[in-house]
């Protein structure tokens, strides 16, 4: 997926192409984690954004950049059903290592034709 806008700086930025990991029906998404998902209220367009806090069964998406971000502030809460999965990793460009998570850095390297991942 591509990252689109300034919403989620410094962390990503326009242009920087990232995989997300599908979620599977048990995925429970953590505090301070990096998700895609399709907000009914976008009509179903796509938004990468930090799991800012759970609400009951929802969840607040808040970008990292506030000042630049449409996030939960506007299109609301969304419900698990509408979070594609966590963001797994950034593929391009290559930089030093960020965090999805308070748990989590992972690095892509290409070398030739092979992709190695690096935790």
């Amino acid at each position: 997926m591509r990252v689109q806008g300034h919403s989620m700086k410094p962390t990503f930025s326009p242009g920087d192409l990232v995989v997300i990991k599908e979620a599977k029906a048990s995925y429970v998404p953590r505090v301070g984690e990096i998700v895609a998902a399709r907000p009914a209220a976008l009509g179903g367009r796509a938004v990468i954004k930090r799991v800012g806090e759970s609400i009951g069964t929802d969840y607040r998406l808040l970008g990292d950049d506030q000042q630049h971000s449409l996030d939960s502030r506007s299109f609301g809460p969304v419900a698990p059903h509408e979070i594609i999965g966590p963001v797994w990793l950034r593929l391009w460009p290559f930089r030093t290592k960020w965090s999805t998570s308070t748990r989590a850095s992972t690095v892509g390297i290409f070398n030739h034709n092979c992709l190695y991942f690096l935790a």
